[in-house]
């Protein structure tokens, strides 16, 4: 098992990689829903780095509050990979131009 600041290093990696993927669709998408959509995924990354990671920071010789910062991290970055995965697929199927439309 890693050590605390393995683990944060590992989660901030990933947010890293995260936001190069969404830095490119920032550039694509123009479709104003579809921005907001992008915008969340970048908060839920936000929140990452800046709540969770920093937290466990500072609790790192607590166990379980630790666990409980890496718990709350790992799923907001599962979030933002998933929104931002949908925003790829949407991308690749409509072109870069797609809009959403009302129902």
């Amino acid at each position: 098992m890693p050590s605390a600041d393995e683990h944060i290093k590992q989660i901030q990696s990933r947010v890293d990689v995260e936001r190069v993927h969404l830095s490119v669709l920032d550039g694509q998408v123009k479709d104003p829903s579809l921005r907001h959509e992008l915008q969340e995924a970048v908060q839920w990354l936000n929140d990452v780095e800046h709540t969770f990671l920093h937290s466990a920071r500072q609790e790192a010789s607590r166990p379980d509050d630790l666990a409980r910062w890496f718990k709350y991290a790992e799923q907001a970055l599962v979030w933002a990979i998933a929104r931002r995965q949908e925003l790829d697929e949407i991308v690749a199927k409509y072109g870069p131009d797609a809009e959403t439309t009302a129902d």
